[in-house]
């Protein structure tokens, strides 16, 4: 499918919270500096998102998440929705469809089959093997994915050739130089900056990392540990921080924090995972990325592919003790033999592969790759799509249960 010129393009998205709304955010940028008319379908969530999103593009409307509606066993509400979308979709029959998530990608595919409409799907990171079914079910002509590890399982569920991986989707905001003079300082107070939202999911791996910092803490070393991110277990957070006895550490909750820059300017050390270690790394920054069971690995070109492979989320990492390996990289911080020119060259290959500058040619040549079948599909009433992705989703829990 060629891109023609002003074309209008509807994106059917999940929630607008996190990471994936700010890095689809990139993509849509590219089609309206190319001309084309977005209009965006999100479930609202993050005020300051929402604004984001409805000043930047032509039509924003809001709807629920349908994974959020099916978990809550919401049915009607769910097809009174869905019936709604088809009928919208119908009348304004856009040029081209974006669905962010495999939920979507289920029905609009079919959906845009059946109205003769290509549709692309974005998966952004998060382990997919879990709904691979319902994507193999669809009918979208082409997925952009943001890993190696979401390749694998798109390719059990579709051609090689109707997949292309696109991590490039950060703006570069700044890059920080003097980084030898700035690590000099370490030598003093050594300050990590952990950024991640402050909730079930990512909770144990907050915890974890304290532990590990607590018990590699000693007189030598005079740590300040600064924790950036809201969520609904903020306070539990609090309680959990209070009851530790670690003189030599001192940290600090700031919650959510609109500008981070500040605080990445600050740090010795970055540590999370995800965009939120891969932002700060770009500005020249090290950065540790850290795993749900509390594993943790220094970023550096030779663990990068590795890293790389998995979105820096954290998975496949493999760590005996994480207490040693954060040792050693605060040992290097505090004797100042951390190498600057390692760092700078990890800085190199982050933004190389995640730095929305390169995302233009990427982003063309994948929309140009997206072959429609112009077979029209047979129309099935949405009620019974609705029970086949129950049935699918159950198939698949079944199917992971016996693993």
């Amino acid at each position: 499918m060629k891109l023609k010129k002003n074309m209008n393009i509807l994106l059917r998205g999940m929630s607008l919270s996190g990471g994936a709304p700010k890095s689809v955010l990139e993509y849509l940028r590219i089609l309206k500096r190319d001309g084309h008319r977005i209009n965006v379908i999100m479930q609202e969530r993050e005020q300051e998102l929402k604004e984001l999103y409805e000043r930047e593009f032509d039509s924003f409307s809001a709807a629920p998440d349908i994974v959020s509606l099916f978990a809550k066993r919401s049915f009607g509400t769910l097809y009174a929705q869905l019936c709604r979308e088809y009928s919208g979709l119908k009348s304004a029959k856009p040029d081209l469809v974006l669905v962010v998530g495999h939920a979507p990608a289920f029905f609009y595919g079919r959906f845009c089959e059946e109205l003769q409409i290509p549709c692309v799907v974005i998966i952004p990171g998060g382990d997919l093997s879990a709904n691979e079914l319902n994507l193999k079910d669809g009918g979208w002509c082409h997925a952009i994915c943001f890993s190696e590890e979401n390749r694998e399982v798109l390719r059990r569920c579709a051609d090689d050739k109707k997949i292309s991986v696109i991590p490039n989707r950060i703006a570069l905001k700044m890059q920080f130089g003097g980084l030898a003079e700035h690590l000099a300082t370490a030598q003093s107070s050594i300050n990590i900056l952990l950024t991640s939202r402050v909730a079930s999911g990512k909770y144990d791996s907050i915890t974890r990392f304290i532990d590990n910092v607590c018990r590699v803490a000693d007189g030598k070393m005079k740590i300040n540990l600064a924790v950036a991110g809201g969520g609904d277990r903020l306070d539990e957070l609090r309680k959990y921080v209070s009851r530790l006895d670690c003189p030599n550490l001192n940290i600090e909750l700031k919650g959510h924090l609109d500008d981070l820059v500040p605080e990445f300017e600050r740090a010795h050390l970055v540590v999370g995972k995800g965009r939120s270690v891969l932002e700060p790394i770009m500005m020249n920054r090290p950065g540790c990325v850290i795993g749900d069971g509390g594993e943790i690995a220094l970023c550096t070109v030779a663990n990068f592919e590795q890293l790389y492979r998995y979105n820096f989320s954290g998975r496949g990492l493999e760590c005996n003790d994480p207490a040693d390996v954060l040792g050693e990289v605060l040992s290097s911080l505090a004797s100042n033999t951390l190498d600057v020119e390692a760092v700078l060259h990890t800085s190199f290959c982050v933004r190389e592969r995640y730095s929305s500058e390169y995302l233009p040619e990427k982003l063309h040549a994948a929309l140009d790759k997206a072959e429609f079948n112009p077979v029209r599909a047979v129309h099935i009433p949405i009620a019974l799509r609705v029970v086949k992705f129950a049935f699918l989703r159950l198939k698949q829990k079944l199917k992971t249960i016996k693993k």
